[in-house]
Parts: structure tokens; sequence; C-alpha cells
């Protein structure tokens, strides 16, 4: 693309502020500087980032860009501290662009440079559109202020200028828009809307609302909506409000309101076959917890889903076809 006009400059090799850890690059995070000042454009956030408060505080993103130029700090494969996550997937999972927002600057060119740049990144690292999260998604922190408050446009108005430097039609509801238009392959309910706080029932967490195998499991929940995809699988992007450590995109089945009795279910106890290998989620796509020993035992069933069956000790998911109910 031939407006990126971009300058590497990159934070030296053994600064506190550049760790050097694995990207695997998974999302795309888009900041504002919040820096008003005269002159703050990409060159000056380049020369901050070398300078020791940078390093001692740390902090450290991938890009910025300005009006007309935009600077390289690390390199996409590498992590930085610019989410305010800690060890999450911001700091760790994803590339950061912080668009500056000086008041001698065209803050409009610098987001549709902006927009470019991160159609730019998804093309070349296969990210999905909806891996693009505002910072305020990983930390709660009101980041990219401007665009949140709609000036000089939405969230939606920028993802959608990320979609046609892709080639891609404008989408007719972006996040933050409720869903509310049935799918034919995956109906996502319009009960609830981003904001919503929602119980999540318990089961498995995705990095991406069509991603085929989960990242993990996580137990019941009360989280934030924080996106919605129309039609996906995984419709709803879910933030754990009470440390339940659900961060990702869940299956509208596994998603009720607040206070809503989850279906009855009585607890029995059954009898499993030695050998039988016990997962960390409700599927046999999740990762083996551990075996049953060697002649079987009895044990409590506190849940059912998808054909397996949650233990009552915590330590995993058995599949049903090995449990025999006593």
């Amino acid at each position: 693309m031939s407006n990126l006009n971009i300058i590497q400059d990159f934070i030296p090799v053994g600064r506190r502020n550049r760790p050097g850890r694995a990207n695997p690059m998974l999302f795309i995070t888009i900041h504002e500087t919040g820096n008003t000042s005269r002159g703050s454009g990409a060159r000056n956030h380049a020369n901050y980032l070398k300078g020791n408060t940078a390093a001692n505080l740390p902090v450290s993103w991938h890009y910025t860009t300005d009006d007309s130029v935009t600077y390289q700090h690390l390199p996409e494969n590498e992590d930085g501290f610019h989410a305010a996550d800690g060890g999450g997937n911001g700091n760790r999972q994803s590339i950061g662009i912080e668009m500056c927002v000086n008041t001698d600057g065209n803050f409009q060119r610098a987001i549709d440079r902006t927009a470019e740049l991160t159609a730019d990144i998804c093309r070349r690292r296969n990210i999905p559109i909806e891996n693009i999260r505002q910072h305020q998604q990983w930390s709660g922190k009101n980041c990219p202020q401007n665009i949140r408050a709609g000036r000089p446009h939405t969230w939606a108005v920028f993802i959608d200028k990320v979609r046609a430097h892709l080639g891609q039609a404008p989408a007719t509801t972006n996040p933050p828009t409720p869903a509310t238009t049935p799918q034919t392959a995956h109906t996502t309910p319009a009960a609830f809307n981003v904001g919503d706080i929602v119980q999540f029932t318990g089961g498995a967490v995705y990095v991406s609302s069509r991603a085929a195998n989960p990242a993990h499991s996580r137990g019941r929940s009360s989280c934030r909506v924080t996106y919605i995809t129309n039609g996906a699988p995984q419709p709803f992007h879910l933030v754990s409000t009470d440390g339940g450590g659900v961060h990702g995109w869940v299956a509208a089945g596994d998603v009720a309101a607040i206070g809503q009795a989850p279906a009855t279910f009585k607890e029995y106890t059954a009898r499993v076959q030695g050998g039988t290998t016990y997962r960390t989620g409700a599927g046999a796509n999740f990762a083996a917890a551990g075996t049953i020993p060697a002649g079987g035992g009895v044990y409590t069933i506190v849940e059912e889903k998808n054909g397996f069956g949650r233990l009552k000790s915590g330590a995993g998911w058995l599949p049903l076809g090995a449990v025999t109910k006593i």
C-alpha cells in the first residue's frame, strides 16, 4: 500500500519496554495517544519510546500514525506493554497502534491512515476483522476516546474503512450495534445488547466468533457483552466482571440473563470405565486433563453438555458414553 509511509525506528533490543517475547499476532489493538500538544506526532512518540521514562514504566507499542507518516517501534512478532492488561491477550497477543491527536495535526487523516495500516496488517497476518479491538476492551480505559465518543465518527465507521481497504463491503451491523437480524446458518438472539451484564453459564471460550476449536473452557461467570457478531457460531464476546476469567467469544446457548435460573439438573453418581480420558471442556476437541485409573471408579456428575459430563471435583469433563448411572 503506497500511502503507509512507514519508518522503522525500533526500541533498542534489551530495553525494559522491549521484552522480546513471541507475539502470536491474533489481534490488533487501536489506541489514541491522548497527547494533544502541538508537535506530538509519530516521530515525537518514537523518541519517547526510546527514552528512559517509557523504559522505566514500561510502556511500548508497535506503530504510531499521524496525518503523514507512521513510525514502527517494535517488530509485529514481539509483544509490548500497551493494553494495560498485564500478561493478558492485549499485551501478549495483539499488535498495538496509537493514533496521534496533536492539535496541529489532521486527526481525520490520521484515522484514515490507521485504517489503511490496520487492513494491511489484517491481510498479512490473517487477522479477522472481528479481532480488531479497542484498548477499552482489554482494560476498561476509555480509549480510543474520540472515536468512542463518535468524534469525528463512530467505531463502526472506522471498521468499515478497514473493510474498504480489504475490498470488503461495509457491514450492515458492526460492533457495538446490537444484533437484530436473524441469519440462516446461526441465529443470534436479540435479547442482549452490547454493554449488557449477562450470566455466562460455563463452557467453551473461543478467540474469534467463527473459530472452529475453543481456546479453553471457563466456569459460570458474570460478564459484560462487548461485541456481537450476527450469524456467527459464537456470536457474543464476553469479558468477566467478577474475575471469572472469561475473555472471548462464546455460543449463544451459554449466555443467560442475570438472575435467570439455569436448566434444572440433578447431579448423579455413575460408574466410569477405567482408562477413560477426561478433558478440560465439554468436547473431544478440548485438551486431555487426565485419565480414569485402570479398573474404573464411581464419580459424581453435576452437569451435562455436548455429550460430556462435568465431574463434581472440577477435574474435567467425561464422555457420557463411558458413564453408567448408578
